[in-house]
């Protein structure tokens, strides 16, 4: 007697909100649930790579579960839910659009001392403190 194999997905990803990349893991279900199909029916398509490539860079909503792994002291990000956002009426957006208030700018604090700008962050560099040394002349250790 043959026993088949229970086949259920189990894929590594990494997930990015425009704020952060995290590593996670989709199980079975939430994979079912943006495929449309189950593990086996992908193993007997024709080109189960491409299907699987089709997730990548499509917009989802994902509910995600965080467990701290304290041997690893990381954090374990598990897709519990997945699904594509529903796209709505045109006319019934904009409507809404309209309604809107706009996000104010942000403000910016008033520069004390000598400044330097990064990438991301500013930096500020307090004259008085002897212990820091201004950018582009001298290393900032000792």
């Amino acid at each position: 007697m043959q026993v088949k194999a229970n086949t259920m997905y189990r894929i590594i990803v990494t997930l990015s909100d425009n704020t952060e990349r995290i590593k996670a893991v989709i199980f079975d279900h939430a994979v079912r649930q943006l495929l449309g199909m189950t593990c086996e029916e992908l193993a007997e398509k024709e080109d189960p790579i491409n299907t699987r490539y089709s997730l990548m860079a499509k917009e989802a909503l994902m509910s995600i579960q965080l467990q701290h792994d304290k041997r690893m002291r990381t954090l374990k990000c598990i897709v519990n839910k997945a699904s594509y956002p529903a796209v709505e009426n045109i006319e019934a957006t904009s409507s809404s659009v309209a309604d809107a208030t706009k996000t104010p700018a942000p403000t910016t604090l008033g520069q004390k001392g000598n400044t330097a700008t990064g990438a991301k962050r500013q930096l500020e560099f307090d004259d008085s403190d002897p212990t820091l040394k201004r950018p582009g002349k001298r290393s900032l250790t000792n």
